[in-house]
């Protein structure tokens, strides 16, 4: 395992680091996930992409401080028990009748109640009324104004917005699945809502002069940002899901990801930024 250094490890746990440096310490350091989630200044969806990796000390810790959030359970009836002893009585109020004041403390004079406002508030009331009504009339009417001119233009002008979203779009032959892996069976990817990994078996990766991971498979995957290794994650599916053998020369895809298996190796991005790997059992790359 590589080390940390100390300023990373510091700005994984402190709620002043920006999102981006967050980003970037979830992508090189993987043994700081757990510290990332809990962190404050956690972007939602960083934190979802972590969470979804599936590491149990990471969900761990999550947990633990969504426990540690939890407000204290009220006692039955809804109503949380005084602590023991005397309540000493707020600056300006007489103590009840029968319950000596402090000593040293002369007693304060009993406050007047204030009169009520009579008209005057019920007038303020009308006012604030009237003013939310006319705010009302004037937000109808802008929106009135802009759904007339959003149905006027011609067809051309009402087509899917979303239709030109996507910078690299899966081929128009693509299968929609989850589970797949090559036909020689050495790797094998899924392809999430918010993330695309695949983990190789059999790779010489030490030869080629690449940083390989420990453990027995080796997983890289892309999600909004750029490719990065996954150590310590398996992208294998699941013993009662559907694994999909991707022929040479055919992908797969669903809304977000996309995957194409050619003999040189399995290529997957995002659809969406482009962003994606290429690999194989000599070599991967990155794009």
């Amino acid at each position: 395992m590589d080390m940390i250094p100390g300023d990373a490890a510091n700005d994984a746990s402190s709620p002043k680091t920006s999102p981006d440096r967050l980003e970037e310490l979830a992508d090189n350091y993987p043994e700081l996930h757990a510290r990332i989630v809990v962190n404050p200044a956690c972007p939602e969806g960083l934190r979802q992409w972590i969470l979804s990796l599936g590491s149990s000390e990471v969900r761990r810790a999550w947990e633990q401080h969504q426990g540690a959030q939890q407000p204290p359970q009220q006692p039955p009836g809804g109503v949380m028990a005084p602590a023991a002893g005397p309540v000493p009585p707020r600056p300006g109020v007489p103590p009840r009748s029968g319950v000596p004041s402090q000593p040293g403390v002369p007693p304060q004079p009993m406050a007047q109640p204030k009169r009520s406002g009579g008209p005057r508030a019920i007038l303020v009331v009308v006012l604030v009324l009237v003013a939310l009504f006319m705010l009302y009339q004037c937000a109808y009417g802008v929106l009135t104004t802009l759904s007339d001119t959003s149905h006027s233009g011609n067809a051309a002008d009402t087509q899917d917005p979303s239709a030109g979203d996507l910078v690299s779009p899966a081929p128009d032959d693509a299968v929609e699945a989850f589970w797949i892996q090559s036909p020689s069976q050495n790797i094998s990817c899924e392809l999430h809502d918010d993330i695309v990994g695949c983990s190789v078996a059999e790779r010489y990766y030490a030869e080629a002069g690449q940083e390989d991971c420990s453990q027995s498979l080796f997983s890289i995957g892309v999600a909004d940002g750029w490719a990065s290794l996954s150590c310590g994650n398996d992208f294998i599916g699941s013993a009662d899901g559907v694994l999909i053998t991707l022929d040479y020369g055919s992908s797969a895809a669903n809304d977000t990801f996309a995957c194409t298996s050619r003999e040189s190796g399995m290529t997957c991005w995002n659809q969406v930024t482009g962003s994606g790997f290429t690999v194989s059992r000599t070599e991967y790359t990155v794009f």
